[in-house]
């Protein structure tokens, strides 16, 4: 019993757990969902708008069209248990490039999905970086929130 608290300490200590899951330097933030009706879609959709902040004493960065159109994944899935299905990046990738992200500064985007994920979980799965060079890359993910109108 002794030998495994020792190891758990050390895995602990030299970063062997998910730490990017609760980054305390960028925080995400899903809100209500909408029911939106563009013109040219013969289909409701669902939307839902995301905010993020930089929490830290430090500039972080990111890849996007903007700080209000960056680049992100959506995940969703049916019950609790079930296995989270990823939907891939949102954007192509055309006309992106390195944002910076000052401390303090607090951005919103809107995430989309089709009404067929009404009633799912959702979240969104966010990168960003420690500096410029791009060297390190960190992941975190949103809280789940059920796709319902108005929730």
């Amino acid at each position: 019993m002794k030998y495994v608290t020792i190891i758990c300490i050390l895995l602990f200590a030299f970063g062997c757990r998910d730490k990017d899951v609760d980054s305390p330097i960028l925080s995400l933030e899903l809100g209500e969902t909408k029911g939106i009706m563009p013109a040219a879609w013969h289909g409701k959709l669902l939307q839902m708008e995301v905010v993020y902040k930089n929490n830290s004493a430090q500039s972080v960065w990111i890849f996007g069209e903007s700080k209000e159109n960056p680049s992100y994944g959506i995940e969703s899935r049916l019950q609790g248990k079930d296995k989270w299905t990823e939907h891939g990046i949102d954007e192509c990738g055309f006309g992106d490039q390195i944002l910076e992200i000052k401390p303090g500064s607090k951005h919103s985007f809107n995430i989309t999905l089709p009404a067929k994920y009404k009633g799912s979980d959702v979240r969104v799965v966010f990168s960003y970086y420690e500096d410029r060079t791009l060297n390190k890359e960190h992941q975190i993910k949103s809280g789940p929130r059920k796709l319902e109108i108005g929730k």
